[in-house]
């Protein structure tokens, strides 16, 4: 049995959708655990019986940022992929680390507008609805455009920038919270596949040259 990886998928999402664990997946492919798959790489499925623990199938369904009274269903617009220049300027201008956002952009989408996840996270930077109506009401100076590639980039970075800020800059830290939810890597620490989600954003970051 195997699966190909869509654009942005990680290990520990195809683990997660396969009943594997991240390990199991990442040995019976000859891959590290934070490895950057290219969309198209055919996996092979290891034998039933290495299963994701319930920490790492509960943090990666319940997929990222805070929730938020107020959602937006608009879809994102398909088929618009943004450069990695882009995110960058994004990032630049809202005062986060351009490699930060490129990372976070690349792991979270394959910087993809189009991509909806299981759990309904959209766009560029994967953003739930529901966080995008806070930082909508909190963070942005104008109305944003779920539809908006560019938009979508602006959101996720203004929610980078805040996260930055209330983890003093710790962009470990941040990318976790990106991921996990902060109020959850506060009170429980990080989860295992939060734990790789962030080996994997540092290791992004370094080739985006940060």
């Amino acid at each position: 049995m195997g699966w190909s990886s869509g654009p942005g998928d990680t290990l520990s999402a195809i683990a997660a959708r396969a009943g594997v664990s991240v390990s199991a997946l990442a040995a019976h492919n000859g891959l590290t655990a934070s490895a950057l798959l290219p969309a198209g790489r055919r996996l092979s499925l290891p034998a039933a019986g290495a299963a994701t623990s319930s920490s790492e199938a509960r943090g990666t369904a319940s997929a990222t940022q805070e929730q938020a009274p107020g959602a937006t269903g608009v879809a994102p617009s398909s088929g618009v992929r943004v450069s990695g220049s882009q995110v960058g300027s994004a990032a630049a201008a809202n005062g986060v680390p351009t490699a930060l956002a490129r990372a976070i952009a690349w792991q979270e989408s394959g910087n993809d507008n189009g991509a909806v996840s299981s759990v309904g996270a959209r766009g560029v930077m994967q953003v739930m609805p529901d966080t995008w109506t806070w930082i909508d009401r909190n963070l942005s100076s104008r109305t944003l455009d779920p539809s908006s590639a560019t938009d979508n980039v602006q959101a996720g970075t203004l929610y980078l920038q805040h996260l930055l800020q209330e983890t003093g800059g710790d962009q470990d830290q941040a990318a976790a919270a990106y991921y996990q939810g902060l109020s959850s890597v506060r009170r429980r620490g990080m989860y295992d596949d939060t734990k790789r989600y962030v080996e994997s954003v540092r290791a992004l970051r370094a080739r985006f040259g940060g």
